[in-house]
């Protein structure tokens, strides 16, 4: 019952809304196929005068989100309620997942996303507001990081740079060029060409990383890893972050992909959206930083940069510093 205070104190005085609590919801749960019913408890709701269903999971760690949107979208069918999923902290990435599949969801004192009552709140301000600079392109973010995770490219012409990140020369070119305008780099002229001159990667973690974006695109669920080759599995997400840091790895298989790959186009062409296998799909290609086939450390850090929970903060913050030791 803590819970359930918490979100109607969240909801009626945070928010301003009308929460009334409307009891178990037990007559409408057995009417639910078994299945639907594994792994969570209800409660009925009203919010604003509109009937709801509060969607407890069980487990509050390691959730398949993607499994528990399809399964609130059917009980919203069959029962012909809304659903709202109560969850105790959710990371950027799952909450992108839930905004993206339209399922309205609260973290108590946090944050609520109630696309079903025609509103959209965020008392946390995950949205950086008032930044004045545009984030760098996915082509200039791949180009610093390969800099300092794989080889200088002080001195390289920028034809074999291109080559190295698999881009054309003139995309290239204007990488380094925003770059340049935005303080990354300096370039200078010599005999054999453009000569590029990185600021040091303390500076850009501690002046400019608003500027720096997540590698993230998209990320959808499929069931049957074979659809990657193995040479493109690139791990990623809690396994990647278990592999650098102090938190535990969850079951979740996760894999990072190039968006603009063939395998990417089949994975969205076949429309997948559930499964028990993550593939995320990369602005740029995570295969060129990867090490030992997992994903780079600086875009690792990135993905959690804007989680909620505070124990994967506090080791991301000591993996960016051991980073920044490291130099």
């Amino acid at each position: 019952m803590k819970e359930l205070y918490k979100i109607a104190d969240y909801l009626n005085h945070s928010m301003g809304l009308n929460f009334v609590d409307k009891g178990s919801a037990s007559t409408l749960a057995r009417a639910l196929p078994l299945y639907l019913k594994q792994g969570v408890s209800f409660r009925k709701f009203g919010l604003e005068n509109i009937d709801g269903l509060m969607i407890y999971p069980k487990e509050k760690e390691n959730l398949q989100y993607a499994s528990l949107c399809n399964n609130a979208r059917q009980i919203r069918e069959k029962s012909n309620i809304n659903t709202i999923l109560v969850l105790s902290n959710i990371d950027s990435l799952d909450r992108k997942l839930l905004i993206r599949m339209k399922q309205d969801f609260i973290v108590p004192d946090k944050q609520a996303y109630l696309p079903s009552w025609m509103m959209s709140f965020n008392e946390r301000g995950m949205q950086r507001k008032g930044t004045i600079h545009k984030s760098l392109t996915p082509s200039a973010q791949l180009l610093l990081f390969y800099h300092f995770e794989k080889e200088p490219v002080d001195g390289l012409k920028l034809a074999d740079i291109a080559k190295k990140l698999s881009y054309s020369q003139k995309t290239i070119t204007k990488a380094v060029q925003e770059l340049e305008a935005k303080g990354f780099c300096s370039t200078s002229r010599t005999a054999s060409g453009k000569n590029i001159s990185f600021v040091s990667l303390d500076k850009i973690w501690n002046d400019y990383s608003n500027l720096l974006i997540s590698p993230i695109d998209d990320v959808l669920y499929i069931d049957d890893d074979s659809l990657i080759p193995t040479e493109e599995r690139i791990t990623s997400y809690d396994t990647a972050l278990a592999k650098h840091t102090f938190i535990a790895d969850s079951d979740i298989k996760a894999y990072a992909i190039d968006k603009n790959s063939e395998t990417s186009k089949v994975i969205i062409q076949q429309g997948l959206r559930y499964g028990a296998v993550r593939v995320e799909l990369w602005k740029y290609n995570p295969a060129i930083l990867a090490k030992d086939n997992y994903i780079d450390p600086l875009s690792l850090c990135l993905i959690y940069r804007d989680s909620d929970d505070e124990r994967v903060q506090s080791e991301i913050n000591k993996l960016i510093n051991r980073i920044l030791c490291e130099e």
